[in-house]
């Protein structure tokens, strides 16, 4: 996966573009800090995610700006951790 450093900017103008075109998962969490935070996945709609979001924390390898997530610090209310997927 990519780290935010070495984004390309039409990759960030894609996922801008089409938020309402993703399913969400929400995994919330204490990390070893103390600190809450909420892991939010972004799964590319209709792709047969959604039957399984309840149960599973989905994981999808390459796909580009099809699956991409986010951490939500909430302790500090921040953003952090944005990850892309790689093309493959």
């Amino acid at each position: 996966m990519n780290d935010s450093v070495g984004l390309k900017v039409p990759d960030i103008g894609t996922i801008y573009r089409n938020l309402d075109g993703y399913v969400r998962q929400y995994v919330g969490f204490i990390d070893r800090t103390g600190a809450k935070v909420i892991w939010v996945n972004f799964l590319k709609a209709g792709r047969g995610y959604e039957e399984r979001l309840e149960k599973y924390v989905i994981e999808v390898s390459d796909g580009g700006t099809s699956y991409w997530n986010v951490k939500v610090h909430l302790t500090e209310v921040g953003l952090f951790g944005l990850r892309i997927n790689g093309r493959g």
